[in-house]
């Protein structure tokens, strides 16, 4: 007979998870769940401004609904495992006590590390990707966090809940530097208890080197603009089951990183120059309308004004292709690296270009 570990303990789990992670006690959480594999979340739609008129009936202009626009993804990463743990003891709560040291130390070891580097691998890909010419050193690091924090002030990213994930080598660069030590008290801080606080506004969280994609020095996020669902779908204890003497443990779990489209800009990921494809550039006139980027593998537009690594209403177009696009529309379009999101998706270190936009004359 099999213990449904999912069914029982389903809530503990999921704290091990949350417990274990870098990255899920700083996201946003605002999602529901909708199916086994599949989430919700709600983005509020605001209105134009008007000028306020002193006469007449209408003076704060035509009211206008405020929507909420709800989004559905797909969690697409269905991971499993399976381990046997021998009886050596006829007593069954040992077998279920082992099993169950067992399942939190894969969640701690496998489960946990692979989610939260896939989050940097796809997050890094969704936000905006800074152009580093030269590998960070002593003497540059810290500038490349004053132009991350210039960024977020200048696209008005909240100031409260600014994260950065940096790697442990340029921690190292960090800590040694002069500039640091410059900081009022920072420096001696780090060096007594291993914490630095506070970087230009950005709480600091180190991480394994092996943790961020290739090519990527770090990455800084605010916390309301991404998102790590993780769901337990079974996790089961078998008692002996055919060929086993002992316990065969089984465990399926679903999980996937989102970056919220209309919070994009609260994700900054500093990347060696030579990994980020160039932009796509936009020509042609009406009617004959190319997008080229030679070294996307994806090409995605839109011609309705939303964000095309976003958008249900995106196009994807071949590059140097011809399109039928009239006069007076505005394209907005984007080079990705990687053609899909799937399961058997790998890194390759290089990243997308900046969203471009035109219109078409």
């Amino acid at each position: 007979m099999a213990v449904n570990y999912a069914s029982k303990y389903a809530k503990e789990i999921a704290k091990r998870f949350t417990a274990n992670s870098f990255v899920k006690p700083n996201t946003s959480g605002k999602l529901e769940f909708t199916g086994a594999k599949t989430v919700r979340m709600y983005q509020l739609m605001t209105v134009p401004e008007n000028n306020y008129k002193r006469s007449g009936t209408n003076r704060y202009g035509d009211p206008q609904d405020i929507n909420d626009v709800v989004l559905e993804y797909t969690m697409e990463r269905d991971k499993s495992f399976a381990g046997v743990v021998d009886k050596g003891d006829a007593k069954d709560q040992t077998i279920q006590n082992k099993a169950g040291q067992w399942l939190n130390q894969q969640i701690r070891e496998q489960s946990t590390p692979n989610a939260d580097k896939y989050y940097f691998r796809k997050v890094a890909n969704f936000g905006h990707c800074a152009k580093v010419t030269e590998a960070p050193k002593k003497n540059t690091i810290l500038e490349m966090f004053a132009d991350a924090q210039v960024w977020f002030d200048n696209h008005l990213v909240p100031t409260d809940g600014r994260i950065a994930y940096i790697p442990a080598s340029m921690f190292k660069l960090i800590v040694t530097s002069d500039a640091f030590f410059s900081l009022e008290k920072l420096g001696s801080k780090a060096l007594t208890k291993g914490d630095m606080g506070e970087l230009y506004g950005f709480r600091t969280i180190k991480v394994p080197d092996s943790y961020l994609p290739k090519n990527c020095y770090f990455l800084c996020v605010h916390k309301s603009a991404t998102e790590l669902p993780y769901k337990i779908s079974e996790t089961n204890v078998h008692k002996d089951p055919p060929g086993i003497s002992g316990a065969l443990v089984e465990g399926r779990y679903y999980f996937d990183a989102f970056v919220r489209g209309e919070k994009a800009d609260a994700v900054y990921a500093a990347c060696a120059s030579s990994a980020v494809i160039e932009d796509v550039e936009i020509g042609g006139s009406s009617g004959a309308v190319t997008l080229t980027c030679a070294s996307a593998k994806l090409i995605k537009y839109t011609t309705d004004g939303s964000d095309p690594r976003f958008s249900a209403n995106a196009t994807i177009a071949t590059s140097g292709g011809s399109l039928n696009i009239e006069s007076g529309t505005t394209v907005r379009a984007v080079g990705l690296a990687y053609a899909q999101w799937g399961n058997n998706n790998t890194d390759e270190g290089k990243f997308p270009g900046a969203v471009v936009e035109q219109m078409i004359a």
